[in-house]
């Protein structure tokens, strides 16, 4: 019997303020998935459901009904604006709503799908009828898409509002990918009363075992526990690491004062070589000087020397009388 499965409720607005005091006087509910927003709307009564379902400990999703003639980026900022983060269940994206082609739908889906796993690590569920799967997905989605998903399929097509065996799947969709059922609608009647303002509930129903199995499966695909670090171990890692910074950073020390002194070394040398080079240069200097100066000396002497000498002065009719 479906209706003695796990069993979650899907609520927004249309409940009204939902009572959730009253979920231990009957049948167990085991999550809430609130609608966080509808088209450009954000759900007034989001905040207080998601808040409630973690006080009574209930697993929780957020689900948007999206509306394809407005921005879908619009629509899926205002999302993550109202529900930054997940608690564990991805989103659902809700499939209801038409109002353009069948292959911008699917296309605004998969657009969605793949922004949300960029960003929340795990593909939304999909949340429709089976009728609107096959009819928006399942002709321009691939195989590997299609089963990409987790779906909760709703029976919009059964006007009673009783809860049927059973699941029609859509056109390439496996059961192993419908996770829950969804049944609207007042009969029965919400047993705990925790919605008596609203004319309807929905009813979700895990399709796969019972609840150990539920939460087996729930724990293992996105509560997955990540061992805590070792306190001890990170700080001994830490003080080794700050060790070894200090140590390579006393060697850098040791290192610059060694280049320092080295350059200190090598402008004293070539102050040195070039005072030695301007002395060589000055005495070079000097000693071109001299030898200028000793040839003029020479050049004087020779000088003199011709003009008193004998041959000389014949030619010029100045031999001295006592020679003639």
């Amino acid at each position: 019997m479906i209706t003695k499965q796990p069993l979650w409720y899907d609520v927004s607005s249309h409940q009204g303020t939902i009572k959730y005091a009253r979920l231990a006087e009957g049948p167990e509910i085991w999550g809430i998935i609130s609608r966080a927003g509808c088209g450009l709307n954000k759900d007034v009564q989001f905040e207080r459901n998601w808040a409630k379902c973690d006080e009574y400990s209930l697993y929780r999703s957020s689900y948007w009904a999206c509306w394809h003639e407005y921005c879908m980026n619009t629509q899926l900022q205002k999302w993550y604006e109202i529900n930054p983060a997940i608690d564990g269940i991805p989103r659902m994206i809700d499939l209801e709503h038409g109002g353009c082609a069948f292959e911008k739908i699917a296309e605004d889906v998969l657009h969605w799908s793949n922004v949300i796993y960029s960003r929340d690590g795990v593909r939304p569920w999909i949340y429709s009828s089976a009728l609107l799967v096959e009819k928006w997905l399942t002709p321009f989605w691939s195989e590997e898409d299609l089963n990409g998903h987790y779906y909760i399929l709703a029976q919009y097509d059964v006007g009673d509002g009783n809860e049927y065996d059973g699941v029609v799947l859509p056109d390439g969709v496996e059961i192993d990918n419908v996770l829950f059922k969804q049944t609207s609608g007042s009969t029965p009647p919400d047993p705990l009363s925790l919605a008596p303002d609203a004319s309807a509930i929905d009813r979700d129903r895990w399709l796969h075992g019972d609840v150990d199995c539920m939460n087996d499966f729930l724990v293992s695909m996105y509560f997955t526990p990540i061992a805590p670090p070792d306190i001890d171990d990170d700080i001994t890692k830490l003080k080794a690491e700050m060790l070894k910074v200090q140590v390579q950073s006393a060697a850098n020390d040791v290192d610059i004062d060694t280049a320092f002194e080295n350059i200190k070394s090598l402008q004293t040398a070539t102050q040195a070589n070039f005072q030695s080079i301007k002395n060589l240069v000055d005495g070079h200097t000097e000693l071109t000087e001299d030898v200028m100066a000793c040839e003029k000396k020479v050049n004087e002497l020779e000088l003199q020397n011709n003009h008193t000498h004998p041959a000389w002065m014949r030619k010029l009719g100045l031999v001295r009388q006592e020679e003639r």
